[in-house]
């Protein structure tokens, strides 16, 4: 996704062309097309958007937290948070990552995520699903 750049004007009163903005900004974007056509726009400010999001989807709406922040920026030009809940009001936390396994004999150590994103395969992926690279994990070797 690209940087904010604030629009020319002032943003729509109407939740629903506000949205319309949104779903047009993540159009090349599959997986996000998808998660956007499951959420729906409670209330906005100018500082916070609250989203409605349906137990189904909700693993992935907390997943993708980050990007649906940056999503929802770029449409209407301005930095903004997002808050997640569901259809019964109750707020939605973000998803806590686990810390990376410390190095040693069962472990080698992580390859950086930079040095997999410049391998070609992973560029390709990248580029036709609007994806990038969030972690890497190295394999863990069979027992013998």
């Amino acid at each position: 996704m690209s940087s904010v750049t604030r629009l020319q004007g002032s943003l729509p009163d109407d939740p629903v062309a506000l949205w319309n903005m949104v779903t047009e900004a993540c159009q090349k974007q599959h997986r996000m097309r998808i998660l956007v056509g499951s959420l729906k726009l409670v209330t906005k400010d100018d500082q916070k958007a609250v989203l409605e999001v349906t137990d189904e989807m909700r693993t992935a709406a907390q997943s993708a937290e980050r990007d649906l922040c940056t999503l929802l920026s770029v449409a209407w030009g301005q930095e903004l948070a997002i808050e997640l809940k569901t259809a019964s009001g109750e707020k939605v936390e973000p998803v806590v990552r686990a810390a990376p396994a410390a190095e040693g004999p069962g472990n080698a150590p992580a390859v950086p995520a930079a040095a997999i994103g410049d391998h070609p395969l992973i560029k390709q992926a990248a580029e036709l699903f609007g994806a990038r690279v969030i972690s890497t994990q190295p394999r863990k070797k069979q027992a013998e």
